[in-house]
């Protein structure tokens, strides 16, 4: 079976932090060939691969509850999928305070300077606070030529 990594107590969520926490579960998933969970239902019940995927359901479903803390996880213990507690995670925990994070990130990369850092250092933060602010104010709706061209 699959091996998932717990996550430190600092981490787990909380109710904030829900970019910090979306990303590592995400990645995790991904990494293990299981993200379409957090997307598709169920198959059938009559689908040869229906234990298989009931068996990583049942196993994603635990992992999940233990990223969390022991409030968040008394919210979302009931949730019959998957896909299920991670909307319910997003429509009660929404990215709170978008507007206000967006804000200051974009201050945060105006009052970026050089200084004594290389210029790999620097751009390397500037790169992350981008990352960031792409994941509260993603760039949607633009043809892919315009799209890849502001990503670039």
């Amino acid at each position: 079976m699959y091996m998932l990594p717990s996550m430190i107590e600092c981490l787990k969520f909380n109710g904030t932090k829900l970019y910090q926490w979306e990303k590592f579960v995400k990645l995790t998933l991904l990494g293990r060939g299981l993200l379409e969970h957090l997307i598709d239902d169920s198959i059938g019940m009559n689908d040869p691969n229906y234990r298989i995927w009931k068996s990583e359901e049942v196993f994603i479903h635990l992992w999940l509850l233990e990223t969390m803390t022991v409030e968040m996880c008394d919210n979302f213990l009931y949730m019959a999928t998957v896909k299920e507690l991670w909307s319910e995670v997003h429509k009660n925990c929404p990215k709170q305070q978008n507007d206000w994070k967006i804000y200051g990130l974009n201050a945060k990369t105006m009052r970026a300077i050089q200084g004594e850092k290389t210029i790999m250092e620097s751009s390397c933060e500037l790169k992350a606070i981008w990352c960031k602010i792409d994941h509260y104010c993603p760039v949607k709706n633009l043809h892919s030529e315009e799209r890849n061209y502001i990503l670039k």
